[in-house]
C-alpha cells in the first residue's frame, strides 16, 4: 500500500532541502569549498570540486556525496550532463556517511520508486533514521508508516508516539522562534 496522501516527489524535495534554508543543524556547518560553490550557483566548479570531496574519505564527505548526488539528479545548469544513477549511488552514500539530510531524501526515493523500485521497508528504515535524527518531517511520516503499516509492522502506539515527537519539535521550534 503506497502513501499517497504523504508523498513526496524526490525532486521537490532535494530542491527544497537544498536550494532554500535548510534548517538541519547539519547544513547550518556546510563551509566546505563544495557547499560553498553549490550554494552559489556555481555548477560547473561545483561539480568538479564536490566530485573531489565525494571521493575523498573526510568528514565532509557525506555532505560532498549529497551535493554532488543533486547536481547529478537534476539538471541545474547546462555545463554538465545529469546522471540519474550516479546520482542515487552518492544520495545512498551520503546517508551512509551519515549524513542526516540525505535520510529523508533517500527515504523518499524509495517510498516513490524514482529511478529505482520502490521498497517500503528501505523506506521506513531511512525515514526512520531521519526521524531518529530529529527532523521534524522524519518523526511526522514515520508516525504515518507506523500508522499505515507502510515498510513496517503496524503499531498505533509508535505511530501516537512519533506523533508527539513531532508535535514536541514544532512547538519547541516555535517557543525558539519567540525569543
Amino acid at each position: 500500500m503506497k502513501l499517497t496522501r504523504i508523498s513526496l516527489n524526490l525532486a521537490v524535495a532535494t530542491v527544497y532541502c537544498t536550494l532554500c534554508s535548510y534548517s538541519s543543524s547539519t547544513l547550518a556547518a556546510d563551509n566546505t569549498e563544495c557547499s560553498t560553490l553549490f550554494h552559489e550557483q556555481q555548477w560547473s566548479q561545483a561539480l568538479q570540486v564536490c566530485q573531489k570531496e565525494a571521493d575523498t574519505e573526510s568528514i565532509t564527505q557525506g555532505e560532498a556525496q549529497y551535493y554532488l548526488a543533486t547536481m547529478l539528479s537534476f539538471q541545474l545548469d547546462s555545463s554538465y550532463k545529469i546522471d540519474i544513477q550516479k546520482g542515487y549511488e552518492y544520495l545512498e552514500k551520503s546517508a551512509l556517511n551519515n549524513y542526516t539530510p540525505a535520510y529523508f531524501i533517500l527515504s523518499s526515493t524509495y517510498h516513490d520508486g524514482i529511478n529505482i523500485e520502490e521498497n517500503p521497508e528501505k523506506s521506513f528504515y531511512w525515514m526512520n533514521k531521519s526521524a531518529i535524527s530529529g527532523e521534524t518531517d522524519g518523526a511526522i511520516l514515520v508516525s504515518f508508516y507506523y500508522n499505515m503499516g507502510y515498510g513496517t509492522r503496524q503499531d498505533f502506539e509508535l505511530s501516537k508516539f512519533w506523533a508527539m515527537v513531532a508535535r514536541f519539535e514544532i512547538e519547541n521550534s516555535i517557543n525558539e522562534n519567540e525569543y
